[in-house]
């Protein structure tokens, strides 16, 4: 009986531990559905490249900011002098042979893309005023963070 007892607890804990280790380092499903339920938008643009773009309100900044480990560009759009967060801005960004490898409107402050390491060309405009980042170095292992901000009126905030 004793015998019994011992390899009952040596499976028990065996599936425990091998079933522990084996999890997957991706988020529990409850939340990839609160990703999905929310205004953030999650786009594959092709097999190498993704992008993910919302934030509006707190929360959902909160929530990217969670998911953004994948992803090897950050966008972060601002009004000056208020430094309050824009939306509804033009992003494209462009490989170096001058290429649009992403043109989206991007409907909320915070704006993520998972590229191939290499140099782009980040151009993002709101209200017809274009900003252009030249020689855009995005890493592999690094997250490259870009503040883009324009001036507005207060009427406009």
């Amino acid at each position: 009986m004793k015998a019994l007892k011992l390899s009952f607890i040596f499976v028990i804990t065996n599936i425990f531990f091998n079933t522990a280790l084996c999890l997957p380092q991706t988020p529990p499903p409850e939340m990839i559905y609160d990703l999905k339920n929310s205004d953030i938008k999650v786009m594959e643009v092709s097999n190498e490249v993704s992008i993910m773009y919302g934030g509006i309100g707190k929360p959902e900044r909160t929530l990217m900011d969670k998911y953004s480990g994948g992803y090897n560009l950050k966008l972060v759009f601002t009004a000056l002098p208020s430094n309050k967060y824009l939306s509804n801005v033009v992003v494209n960004i462009l490989n170096k042979k001058e290429q649009i490898i992403i043109k989206v409107i991007s409907e909320g402050p915070i704006f993520f893309a998972s590229l191939i390491p290499g140099i782009y060309t980040v151009k993002a405009v709101y209200q017809g005023k274009e900003k252009l980042f030249e020689h855009v170095d995005v890493r592999k292992e690094d997250q490259r963070k870009i503040n883009i901000s324009w001036k507005v009126k207060k009427a406009n905030d």
